[in-house]
């Protein structure tokens, strides 16, 4: 389970770094993996907010709304902060190129996931199937061997 302060945390951290790069003038390619790391840890924060919720249904909802909300304002301002400082940098098309290809890889994610789920639920109906066939053709052997057995003390 994601600790949610700490990704907070790490998010925050991100950040800082992210805005001393550009302060200090680093190259866009430099700062790559700080942004990597933002995003990172912002989305670990979404899900340590909806494990938590989960989890802890009976502790204290008002606390923890609270914290989800004030821990997803602070995540939005901070990547509006980073969003200016890129544009003010002359970097507005990395951004840009940056939120696209994060909503590209997401959608990839999600078909990947369906597509899995639709595998699974496939491997089942095939079993399911096949185990009936099978039991089938069981009873009806054995149908038969007992049919043929009485037929033979018969006659």
């Amino acid at each position: 389970m994601i600790d949610p302060i700490s990704a907070f945390a790490a998010a925050n951290a991100a950040v800082k770094g992210i805005k001393q790069a550009i302060k200090f003038g680093q190259d866009v390619s430099d700062i790559g993996d700080k942004l990597q790391d933002f995003f990172e840890h912002r989305d670990n924060v979404q899900k340590a907010a909806q494990e938590e919720k989960s989890k802890n249904k009976n502790k204290n909802i008002n606390s923890q709304a609270m914290r989800n909300v004030m821990n997803a304002r602070k995540l939005r301002q901070a990547e509006k902060d980073l969003k200016e400082q890129l544009i003010w940098s002359g970097n507005a098309d990395l951004y840009e190129e940056i939120l696209r290809e994060r909503i590209r890889l997401k959608r990839e994610a999600e078909k990947a996931k369906e597509l899995a789920a639709y595998k699974k639920q496939k491997v089942i109906e095939w079993t399911m199937w096949g185990g009936l066939l099978g039991a089938l053709i069981g009873v009806t052997i054995w149908i038969i061997y007992k049919l043929t057995k009485a037929v033979l003390a018969v006659g």
